[in-house]
């Protein structure tokens, strides 16, 4: 192998060697590193900057004057044990070129571990120019490694810079009409500071030129010095006051003023001119918020007034707008006596055109005149805000519906986005009068996205009771009532709801009803287990209308089973053919006129003068010894008048649906396929099979357990399976699940043991134990 090859390995090794080092070692290993550096400590210069005389950073670079500048320096030790060292501080005036020291032969350090210490030196510079650097070094300490941070550089350009800077004042602001100020003592204020490295004087100045005789009065504050700060501490900023007594100044005049920087040079900046009026009439108004208004609705808008002259004083008020959205005058368009210091409010009402676009706006001026004629003006925002509206109809042909009881009448309402933002609309429906157990629903409860101009169409269900005998006048179903029914329309979020109506009218029906008490039973667990079982169930016959005069009983009634539809009570099970092992029939099925029981005479006969009965009878599965699948049968049935005597009425059949509720029940068996026999030490394994032979599917879980040193496991302990029935007629066998048991004997086990071993099978829903097998 070469020496390159040796050195890649030598590599390879170093650096996954941590990988293999016991975490013990690797934590041995870091604290001996540890104890390695505690030995030496690591002196460093944190800081070095300027405290005194004139400097500034601008820009990025550090900028002093000529003059004499303490220096900063901030060591520390960031070792674990004491550290001398001795600080030079050097000084170059030509990019680092040459250096001189400041603090000639050094100064001497001596520093405790993680001990800070501040050094400051007096050092005066006399040439200007570029690229001039202070140096510190800290020495090598005894036994220090690390010097990299023993070094460190200010770098600064000498220049003496004379620079002001306005930083804010307190000046009236420029405006229409122009600011009213009070009388009396006047002060302003003028913020300044020094972003240069010597010191300037500052000078703020107010010129007032009246504008009724042409007087004119200067205000100074005379030169102020402010002084330059360091590179540690900039310059403070600094106020300039100046006060005038304005009392004698009532009226307009011209306001202008000036901030002086002077020194070795001057320089002048303006601070603005503006108009001004000196009055004891003075007032204040706060407008109201820009705001969005709903086209088709108005606002009221609130504007503060205050007096904040020194007398009392009325305004009148007016109003303004780009658009015409605005009323004509304020409420109140006067505000009389306002004393100084109180408030009032005007308002003012804005009308947006429902047609508005929802982009347009408008801006609403209001203006007030004092008594002393000045006026004041304020404004804000008026937009069109979004219109979230429907518009609700019925799409029906005749002006008034058709419906019968006991069956269910749709009608079809359209929904019209009239807004101007598109939205969806929530919708309820109801009736419009007193009536009980009318069904009145809705397929859908909320639209799409409507856009501005978009429309869709919902279908309101509407659901009569039932006629019954004695007609119940709550339900409201006489031939000929007319009631409203309604759907309501509100955008989603939140806006104005919007109803449309339709008319409806109860028709004239006679109708022979299958009176059955109950229509729902649920057999027991043992009919649910072995089938055969005849479910029968007498009922009336009766004949029912609504018609105001009492027909006479001239009709009869024929009875007839529809199709038996099943339902699953597991939907992983298809069921097709579930209904065609159970069987229905009526006797009788049909009944001549009249519906009334008359054989005999009531001393023999219970049930004369009451209606006539049928009975229904529904024959559960049994065959193949199968019992019924879980789930719910639905038997329909139905009763046709056959003869209405020439009434023109409506005579549509009578159907009530009889529902069967077969419940769950869950029977596990487990079949041993093979002879059990294994050898001590050696796995052996079994073939078994889980059977359901309940009637629904079955989750289920199976735990094993043996003696101690016997080991036992299952190739699937959790699992689904599905009912023998579920596939009838094929009978394939979907109900078995076929999994394999292995056993491990214990060395030493005696030939001619029985082990037993158990295993129980649970329903993995409930974790009841279905079977016990051993």
């Amino acid at each position: 192998m070469d020496k390159k090859s040796i050195a890649l390995l030598f590599t390879l090794f170093m650096l996954l060697q941590p990988l293999f080092m016991p975490v013990g070692d690797l934590n041995s290993a870091e604290s001996l590193g540890a104890e390695g550096r505690s030995t030496a400590p690591d002196m460093m210069v944190v800081e070095v900057t300027t405290i005194l005389g004139g400097s500034v950073r601008d820009s990025g670079v550090n900028y002093l004057a000529t003059d004499t500048h303490q220096i900063s320096i901030n060591i520390t030790n960031q070792g674990l044990t004491t550290g001398n060292s001795i600080l030079y501080l050097k000084y170059s005036l030509n990019c680092g070129v040459d250096y001189t020291e400041v603090n000639t032969g050094g100064t001497a350090v001596e520093l405790d571990p993680y001990e800070f210490q501040t050094i400051v030196f007096s050092h005066a510079i006399s040439n200007t120019g570029p690229c001039q650097k202070y140096q510190v070094v800290l020495t090598a300490a005894n036994n220090e490694v690390d010097l990299l941070n023993n070094v460190q550089i200010l770098d600064f350009d000498v220049d003496n810079l004379e620079q002001g800077e306005h930083l804010d004042n307190n000046l009236p602001q420029a405006s229409f009409p122009p600011p009213r100020l009070p009388l009396g003592q006047t002060t302003y204020n003028a913020t300044v500071r020094n972003a240069g490295t010597v010191a300037v004087n500052a000078l703020f100045e107010i010129s007032m030129y009246s504008l009724a005789d042409g007087t004119t009065t200067t205000y100074s504050t005379g030169n102020v010095p402010i002084y330059p700060g360091s590179l540690k501490y900039p310059s403070n900023a600094q106020n300039l006051t100046l006060s005038f007594d304005s009392s004698s100044m009532t009226g307009s005049w011209w306001m202008n003023s000036t901030l002086t920087f002077s020194g070795i040079g001057l320089v002048v900046e303006d601070l603005g001119s503006r108009i001004v009026n000196f009055s004891q009439y003075r007032a204040e108004i706060i407008p109201a918020p820009d705001q969005a208004v709903v086209p088709g609705s108005s606002t009221m808008l609130t504007y503060l007034v205050t007096n904040v002259g020194d007398l009392i004083d009325s305004y009148a008020v007016s109003v303004e707008d780009t658009k015409g959205w605005a009323s004509a005058a304020a409420l109140p368009p006067i505000i009389s006596g306002l004393e100084p210091g109180a408030s009032a409010a005007t308002a003012v009402i804005i009308t947006v055109p429902i047609n508005e676009d929802r982009a347009n706006s408008s801006r609403i001026f209001v203006n007030i005149t004092s008594g002393d004629g000045f006026t004041l003006s304020t404004n804000n925002l008026v937009m069109a805000g979004d219109l979230l509206l429907a518009s609700v109809s019925a799409s029906t042909v005749l002006p008034v519906v058709p419906v019968q009881p006991g069956n269910m009448t749709p009608i079809i309402f359209n929904i019209e986005n009239v807004g101007n933002a598109a939205t969806s609309f929530d919708l309820t429906s109801g009736l419009g009068g007193v009536a009980e157990d009318w069904d009145i629903s809705l397929l859908s409860v909320r639209t799409s996205v409507l856009s501005p101009g978009g429309n869709e169409s919902v279908i309101l269900q509407v659901s009569p009771p039932a006629l019954s005998n004695p007609l119940n006048p709550a339900h409201q179903l006489m031939q000929g009532t007319q009631l409203v029914v309604w759907v309501q329309a509100t955008a989603t979020g939140g806006g104005v709801p919007v109803a449309g109506q339709a008319d409806v009218e109860v028709q004239p029906v006679i109708a022979v009803d299958p009176a059955i008490d109950t229509l729902e039973h649920v057999l027991s667990e043992g009919e649910a287990r072995y089938g055969e079982t005849i479910q029968a169930i007498d009922f009336g016959i009766e004949m029912r209308h609504n018609l105001i005069d009492d027909p006479a009983d001239t009709s009869g009634a024929t009875l007839s089973v529809g199709n038996l539809v099943f339902t699953p009570a597991d939907d992983s099970i298809a069921g097709a053919q579930e209904s065609t092992r159970w069987n229905a029939t009526i006797t009788p099925d049909s009944h001549s006129a009249p519906l009334i029981d008359t054989a005999g005479t009531p001393a023999t006969n219970p049930n004369y003068g009451n209606p006539v009965f049928s009975a229904l009878a529904v024959l559960q599965p049994s065959a193949d010894g199968l019992g019924p699948l879980a789930g719910k049968l639905e038997v329909p049935v139905t009763a046709q008048i056959s003869d209405t005597t020439g009434l023109v009425v409506d005579t549509s059949p009578v159907t009530r649906t009889v529902s069967y509720i077969v419940p769950k029940f869950h029977s596990a068996e487990i079949n041993e396929l093979d002879s059990q026999n294994l050898i001590p030490g050696t796995a052996s394994t079994f073939n078994l099979s889980v059977l359901n032979n309940g009637n629904g599917v079955a989750n289920y879980s199976l735990q094993v357990s043996a003696s101690d040193g016997w080991l036992v496991t299952l190739s699937s302990s959790t699992f689904s399976v599905s009912p023998e029935m579920a596939d009838w007629p094929t009978l394939s066998g979907v109900h078995i699940e076929n999994i394999t048991m292995t056993v491990t004997a214990p060395l030493g086990t005696l030939e001619g043991h029985i082990e037993n071993v158990e295993i129980i099978v649970l329903d993995a829903d409930t974790g009841d134990e279905v079977l016990i097998h051993s």
